[in-house]
């Protein structure tokens, strides 16, 4: 019975999966390696495709690594605990 419950959540979640993520894409431009005290511009690109209302995206960083915003295209951007979290109200209709 519980081998079933698993089976039919795990097709339940790749359903939705391809229901509703299918047009997402997040991509990363950043350095193979830091040099301690260093700074450096990671670029994190988001292709929402037709969604649209609420979205969050939080990125959870290593120990020691800390992160600023520079362009949200409308997100609120905090950065505490290792987690830099962007969240949109409603996301920009353009890329």
């Amino acid at each position: 019975m519980n081998q079933l419950v698993v089976l039919l959540n795990l097709i339940g979640l790749l359903v939705l999966d391809t229901l509703f993520l299918a047009d997402v894409r997040i991509t990363q431009d950043l350095p193979a390696s830091l040099a301690p005290g260093s700074e450096v511009r990671v670029t994190v690109e988001v292709e929402k495709g037709d969604l649209s209302g609420f979205a969050k995206l939080q990125l959870d960083l290593p120990p020691g690594l800390s992160a600023t915003a520079i362009e949200t295209k409308g997100a609120s951007f905090t950065y505490a605990d290792g987690k830099a979290k962007f969240i949109w109200m409603s996301l920009p209709s353009s890329p």
